[in-house]
């Protein structure tokens, strides 16, 4: 079993939709997405968070990004570790 579901084992939120797992609305508030993160930082960390995305079988990838993340490289950098 991964580390993310090792943490998660017994959590409230585990269900049929595995890790994520989506909660009824309560009233008129919206619904709830749960979403465990993991943040790495320091130099490295882009390429160990895509290896450690990949080793869970991940195969693709949304980025969620900006005008100014594209024009100063940062895009550029996270989508040739990605290819790589």
């Amino acid at each position: 079993s991964g580390e993310v579901e090792k943490a998660l084992a017994g959590h409230t939120t585990q269900g049929a939709h595995g890790v994520n797992y989506h909660h009824p609305s309560a009233g008129k508030e919206g619904a709830t997405f749960y979403m465990p993160c993991k943040s790495l930082l320091g130099e490295g960390a882009l390429v160990g968070a895509v290896n450690q995305v990949k080793a869970l079988g991940q195969t693709k990838a949304l980025i969620v990004t900006d005008a100014v993340l594209v024009k100063v490289g940062a895009v550029k950098a996270l989508t040739d570790v990605l290819d790589g």
